[in-house]
């Protein structure tokens, strides 16, 4: 197979993330997603619902796959309402972990940190706080703790992240890092954040 490189400019794909491109592809967990590669065995990553975009190709089918998959398990909803795509990428991610496109970074699927649609809902379902972009989850938790109680954290959270409960029941709802993000991660991921501004994710749903 070739050796595709990935991103242009100085936007290049780190080596981590290619590598973690072709672990997600070819992962049994993402069998039968529409057009995953090229016949030269490029990996088409990217879709976006933009119709004058050259990601929209295979932007339907690539929704289907995710209405189907979030059907398969039993989430409630229809299409891709109720966040639906977002939480079924999570239970089905093989390792928990994302790699950072331009650092090769590790950070974790959805939870140890606050990102754009997170930071809404947060903002939305508890009035009166203020979250945003980049903050860690401990930082969150404390936030949380001045004016609700444990059982309505615990609630809020159990919806949004269904495939942590057994751990939120066992081990109670926790930051999971000692430290919780450093300094370089949140810059890192701020960074990030602002420079790739893609809306759609193909294999990541989110």
């Amino acid at each position: 197979m070739a050796e595709h490189k990935y991103g242009r400019g100085k936007f290049v794909a780190h080596t981590n993330y290619v590598a973690y491109m072709n672990m997600i592809v070819d992962h049994p967990k993402y069998k039968g997603m529409p057009n995953a590669r090229s016949e030269d065995g490029r990996i088409h990553w990217q879709v976006s619902s933009g119709k004058t975009t050259s990601f929209y190709k295979n932007y339907l089918a690539r929704r289907q796959w995710w209405i189907g998959k979030a059907d398969e398990l039993g989430l409630p909803g229809k299409d891709d309402e109720n966040d639906r795509f977002t939480i079924a990428a999570r239970l089905i991610h093989p390792t928990g972990y994302r790699v950072c496109r331009l650092c090769g970074q590790e950070t974790n699927v959805g939870y140890f940190y606050v990102n754009h649609n997170f930071a809404k809902k947060l903002n939305k379902t508890f009035p009166g706080l203020e979250f945003q972009k980049t903050q860690d989850i401990a930082s969150v938790l404390n936030q949380l703790s001045t004016s609700h109680s444990d059982d309505e954290i615990a609630e809020f959270f159990g919806t949004v992240f269904p495939e942590r409960k057994k751990f939120f029941q066992k081990f109670g709802i926790t930051k999971e890092e000692p430290d919780g993000a450093t300094e370089d991660t949140q810059r890192v991921i701020n960074e990030n954040c602002q420079t790739l501004r893609f809306k759609d994710h193909g294999f990541e749903g989110s």
